[in-house]
């Protein structure tokens, strides 16, 4: 080390002892010194903090524990937490500034709010723990606090005492409804009046089991998967209600149930743990407004559910179904059989080709290519769903085939019975689950040989 360079280490040695010399016997702000952070504050490792107990007084303790990246408030009552905000109580904690420390057999360190202290907030880690009681306000925006169990008191500036003793702790609430966010939704039951629709995931894809079994709109999955990870409350009305029936919460006019899976922190493992939430939604929160109460079980707080909310949570359950005439994907079908009252037609896939093997000819691959389009891609522009078949079969219906020769989907065509005039001219399909989709006026299946492009001769098998 040069001369200059030890010459700068000693003068800084001398500012620091100068500056907690100042700091422990008077006002730094008077002499212009900078600012000093707690002792052991700047210590306190954020992010491997687990634990955070608040005692504020006149109040129920309050627990607060992290399981992986995820806050939880367990005391008085479990209730999922805002990680930022938990977040910002650790930081908050590491970042205040003493101003002077006061004696505390001078008169001027009686009367200062710690007896009782007005709260006491311990972050706690694996290796250690970090405790501060709080006195009373100071002027000029200051507070008087102590380390743990030393007498000494601490006149320091920062956010750390409003957001400790004076900030509501029902904002570092998460306002999430359904939360913490499930990594994967698996099933979900609306109920509403005598309606039930449950949904439930196959692999990827979603299946409705109830008031039918049929294929679940993608579109409309998505929207409602939307609404369940992002929807928020609008507040929080009461904590530990003793009469659920003064919110309509006792016989709910509506329930909303998902089974999902969720990574969960346990020791130094991570689970996979399966988890149901369940939310209840109760009467309008004021005469005129779409708002309701609503109460997720396990969790002892009524929240207020925007109306906005509570109508993505309830779809009619003919938006949900799936409008296209089959699941199938195009490129999954080897070969398929149209039927008509008069005869069938088969095509089957070879390579980039399509042929009708009955008739000895080839078929126009690009016209048969639409078909598996049009019949996998068009959507119905009405949804049924009767328990009684609306439609009579025309005895026209068409089998898709995979590559293993077992059939994949067979999609059946209808017409009006007597007296429903209003869909004489427009086509209806369904899979056989008393689902019927009904397409627009002029929508027309190719059924003929001629309709993809094939020339037969008079009396050749499939032309009658």
């Amino acid at each position: 080390m040069n001369s200059r360079s030890t010459i700068v280490a000693v003068v800084l040695a001398v500012i620091g002892v100068v500056g907690v010399i100042l700091l422990y016997s008077g006002d730094a702000t008077r002499t212009g010194d900078r600012l000093l952070v707690l002792p052991g504050a700047s210590k306190i490792p954020v992010d491997l903090v687990d634990r955070i107990t608040v005692d504020r007084a006149g109040e129920a303790s309050m627990r607060f524990e992290r399981s992986g990246n995820t806050w939880t408030q367990v005391e008085p009552f479990h209730f999922p937490m805002d990680a930022y905000s938990i977040r910002r109580l650790i930081l908050m904690a590491t970042q205040v500034q003493v101003v002077r420390v006061l004696d505390p057999d001078d008169d001027a360190s009686r009367d200062l709010g710690f007896d009782p202290p007005r709260a006491l907030v311990t972050w706690t880690w694996p290796q250690g723990s970090y405790s501060l009681r709080f006195g009373r306000r100071g002027v000029a925006g200051r507070s008087y606090l102590k380390l743990g169990e030393s007498r000494a008191v601490y006149v320091v500036t920062g956010e750390l005492y409003e957001r400790a003793v004076e900030f509501d702790s029902k904002n570092w609430r998460d306002r999430t409804i359904f939360a913490p966010a499930p990594d994967e939704i698996d099933g979900i039951e609306i109920v509403d009046d005598d309606r039930r629709v449950v949904l439930e995931r196959q692999g990827t894809r979603w299946v409705m089991t109830e008031p039918v079994r049929t294929r679940v709109d993608p579109v409309a999955w998505e929207a409602l998967e939307s609404a369940i990870r992002r929807a928020r409350s609008a507040g929080f009305i009461l904590d530990e209600p003793d009469d659920l029936s003064r919110f309509g919460l006792a016989s709910p006019v509506g329930t909303v149930t998902v089974r999902s899976t969720r990574q969960v922190t346990r020791g130094d493992k991570v689970l996979t743990v399966e988890h149901v939430d369940r939310l209840l939604v109760g009467a309008r929160t004021g005469v005129g407004s779409e708002d309701r109460f609503g109460l997720v079980e396990g969790r002892s707080v009524v929240v207020q559910l925007p109306g906005a909310v509570v109508a993505a949570f309830f779809p009619r359950t003919r938006s949900l179904v799936d409008p296209t005439a089959s699941g199938v994907l195009p490129a999954d079908v080897k070969s398929f059989v149209i039927r008509r009252g008069d005869g069938e037609l088969r095509l089957r896939r070879d390579l980039e080709r399509w042929t009708a093997p009955d008739l000895g000819a080839l078929a126009d691959a690009v016209a048969v290519e639409a078909f598996l389009e049009m019949l996998t891609t068009a959507r119905a522009t009405r949804i049924e769903i009767v328990d009684m078949p609306l439609f009579s079969a025309a005895g026209r219906s068409i089998t898709l085939f995979g590559f293993d020769g077992r059939p994949l989907d067979t999609v059946r065509f209808g017409m009006a019975l007597p007296g429903e005039t209003e869909h004489l001219d427009q086509m209806v399909m369904d899979n056989g689950d008393n689902v019927w989709r009904i397409f627009t006026d002029g929508t027309e299946i190719p059924m003929l040989p001629e309709d993809f492009g094939i020339e037969v001769t008079a009396g050749a098998p499939g032309t009658h």
